[in-house]
């Protein structure tokens, strides 16, 4: 599930957070945003999850239809394992003896393995169906360890959705879902009217011991007594990866203006992990070792605290981070199997990505002790599975190969026994996240190097730290009214406050303790309404229209995602994205992404606005920059031939005109848009700075003050605002981009 800006709650005991102790609770309060379909929940310490799980069905918005037929009703399918011993203690004795730990007694659908096993409930799982009508079918594979087929006697299949995710449709007799994986299918009742079992076996095309025994429940037609025995499905052969390999290359995204496939067509970052079982020393121990799983040859080793606490409070020790983007010594990854010197390095290690960059990750299974499959999951993000392959990946002739047009979408991957796997994502969700493999013999030792975006950082456990996190210069603390605010300081000693309500810089003082910029006497810091001074923001909306005045972004609660210090310069990155208040009044999906960096004598700022929704949308916008000033000897330069839209005398029918003066002042009251405006301009404060104001996409300005509507405060300030005043159209996908840069002269 996607939960942006929410790893604080992202629930792998010891990355994100720490376990729920015995005897108490935990409430996990989100927002869903951007998603509907099949995901699921999960346990996240030690074999808990054997047992504690569940699916979660996101529906479309209200009177969205899903880009498929109609069903008639849905059924939750979710298959599990059983053991008959308790789980927790059948890791316990695999980990003291450093073997695997037994395998399930049995597979199960809805928590019934069904009338083939002995002994088991006498009720098993049943979808009643009516001839004719068409079903869809949520499966979630819950199982551990298990790759499993699936499917309905007698009845084919039509997949239409992958983790909740749309794909192009195609008819099968038997799907192949791995650990993590959802799959909607759809149904259609057109057989003669009887009882037909669903039926589910693991999958595995290398000799290692498994449960292969088959799970059942039934599919039955209304009006059937029970006594009628069930047919069972033709499932493949438990080793048939020809059928697996086919399968996975049969699923596409949809890729439609409505559903596009942003799949990254240029790389940032590009990393090559090796997954490998390996033996450490364990004198107590049966043979004197411990089998462990690694990714490029290092193995996790669990932390006691959770890494986005051990940042947060810069606790040292916790975590290296080191891991390497690829493995130290390359070797015949998938050649004859490889028994001799298989001690791994172990350490938490983590890799740093930069925020927002985009990556590739190509999982190279390895032929350590024996090859095997592994699925593959990372916490907080979808990706793009671009390419797959059996033997070892070529970095010259692969990726030639790659899916750029339609490639799958998922958060979850099979790596092919002996092959190998390509995504690509965008590390854009600043939490740190956990990057998850599952290694069927080997699961009591995950093998997460650490993959976290520590704010600027990511690595693989996947963390990528959260929302809250800090950098040297960048510091959260409390303002006016108790509201959070971020403070900026710069090696030299200048220093930015930032509001995270309204994502609003209330203070710019450079090193000589001069404060720039000014916030109104009358502004108030209860949420209650807009922060009234610095640089607030105008989004979607500059000034009246439809939806309130200048729009929605200065009345929320924008987030930290991003921090760095480069060179002594502070920077951080707010995240404002759509939510129930938006959209009560403006209808779209949306991200925007603030960026402030803070030199000596400088203050600039990044605005990017994307079209998250599956429509396109229009915004105008604005920065509403209020700079401290003696009014009477404020003067700007640069704006002489702009054309002008001046609302002095009649705001609703302002006079078209052109600025002929050279030197413009603010004798009385002023508010006059500037169109075309050139990208500096200079402001006189009247107090002895000049303060240079430059930006690249703002195409307008306005020039402001409220004179004698504001008596008390008006002689103090003047605003000169960079704009977006004509309406800017985006299409699903598209961004838009504008810096400013204020500078003293």
């Amino acid at each position: 599930m996607k939960q942006y800006r929410n790893g604080w709650a992202d629930g792998p005991a010891y990355i994100t957070q720490c376990p729920i102790q015995t005897g108490n609770s935990y409430t996990y309060d989100y927002n869903v945003t951007g998603q509907r379909g099949t995901l699921w929940w999960h346990a996240h310490i030690l074999w808990l999850r054997a047992t504690v799980y569940g699916a979660i069905v996101v529906m479309p918005k209200q009177g969205t239809p899903f880009p498929f037929p109609q069903p008639n009703r849905e059924f939750e399918v979710v298959l599990g394992e059983w053991w008959n011993s308790d789980v927790e203690t059948i890791v316990k004795q695999g980990n003291a003896m450093g073997l695997p730990p037994n395998s399930s007694d049995a597979h199960t659908i809805n928590g019934k393995p069904g009338p083939l096993f002995p002994c088991s409930e006498k009720h098993t799982f049943a979808m009643e169906v009516e001839q004719g009508k068409t079903y869809l079918l949520r499966i979630v594979n819950a199982a551990l360890n298990d790759e499993l087929f699936f499917a309905v006697a007698g009845h084919n299949m039509t997949v239409v959705e992958v983790d909740a995710v749309y794909t192009k449709p195609f008819m099968t007799q038997a799907i192949l879902i791995a650990p993590g994986q959802t799959t909607n299918v759809l149904v259609k009742a057109n057989q003669a009217p009887g009882r037909y079992f669903a039926a589910a076996r693991p999958f595995l095309d290398v000799p290692l011991p498994v449960d292969n025994k088959t799970a059942t429940a039934i599919f039955q037609y209304k009006g059937i007594p029970n006594t009628v025995i069930p047919t069972l499905p033709q499932l493949p052969a438990q080793n048939d990866s020809s059928f697996a390999l086919n399968y996975n290359k049969k699923l596409k995204s949809l890729n439609t203006p409505k559903f596009p496939a942003n799949v990254p067509l240029t790389v940032d970052r590009n990393l090559f992990y090796t997954i490998g079982l390996g033996k450490d020393s364990c004198p107590t121990c049966l043979n004197g070792t411990r089998l462990v799983a690694s990714l490029n040859n290092i193995s996790f080793n669990m932390p006691q605290i959770g890494l986005l606490q051990a940042h947060y409070f810069n606790i040292k020790g916790v975590f290296k981070t080191d891991f390497p983007d690829k493995p130290s010594t390359p070797f015949n990854y998938t050649g004859a199997p490889l028994t001799a010197n298989l001690g791994t390095l172990v350490g938490t290690r983590v890799s740093k990505i930069k925020f927002n960059s985009t990556v590739e990750l190509v999982l190279q299974d390895t032929n350590l002790l024996t090859v095997e499959s592994h699925p593959f999951h990372l916490h907080g993000y979808n990706f793009f599975v671009v390419g797959t392959g059996i033997g070892n990946f070529n970095p010259a002739k692969d990726p030639t190969k790659y899916n750029l047009i339609d490639p799958v979408e998922r958060n979850t991957v099979g790596v092919p026994t002996g092959g190998w796997t390509a995504i690509r994502f965008r590390a854009d969700n600043p939490e740190t996240e956990m990057a998850m493999l599952s290694m069927p013999i080997s699961l009591p030792t995950p093998t997460p190097s650490s993959f976290r975006r520590v704010n600027r950082f990511k690595g693989m456990t996947f963390a990528s730290l959260s929302s809250e996190t800090t950098s040297v210069g960048v510091k959260v603390t409390e303002g006016e009214g108790k509201l959070p605010k971020v403070v900026l300081t710069s090696s030299q000693g200048s220093e930015a406050d930032i509001y995270l309500y309204g994502g609003c810089i209330t203070s710019w003082r450079v090193p000589n303790g001069k404060d720039l910029l000014f916030v109104r006497p009358d502004a108030v810091f209860n949420k209650k309404k807009p922060i009234s001074g610095g640089l607030p923001h105008c989004f979607p909306q500059f000034g009246p229209g439809q939806i309130q005045q200048h729009g929605f972004a200065r009345n929320m609660d924008w987030s930290i995602i991003d921090s760095e210090n480069v060179e002594g310069n502070p920077i951080v990155t707010l995240e404002l994205k759509d939510e129930p208040y938006s959209r009560s009044m403006w209808d779209f999906s949306f991200q925007a992404l603030y960026k402030v960096i803070l030199k000596t004598n400088s203050l600039s700022t990044e605005l990017v606005i994307t079209n998250t929704d599956n429509k396109p949308f229009s915004f105008s916008t604005a920065l509403h920059s209020y700079f401290r000033a003696s009014v009477t000897g404020a003067s700007v330069r640069g704006l002489k031939g702009c054309k002008t839209l001046n609302k002095e005398p009649d705001p609703e029918n302002p006079l078209e005109g052109k600025e002929e003066r050279d030197v413009v002042t603010f004798p009385g009251f002023v508010d006059c848009i500037y169109l075309d405006a050139p990208n500096e301009l200079h402001l006189d404060n009247g107090l002895g700075d000049t303060i240079s104001i430059k930006n690249t996409n703002w195409t307008d300005a306005v020039l402001w003050n409220p004179h004698l509507q504001m008596e008390a405060c008006y002689k103090d300030f003047v605003c000169v605002e960079n704009a977006k005043i004509g309406t800017q159209q985006l299409e699903p996908g598209q961004s838009w981009t504008a810096t400013q840069l204020l500078s003293v002269e």
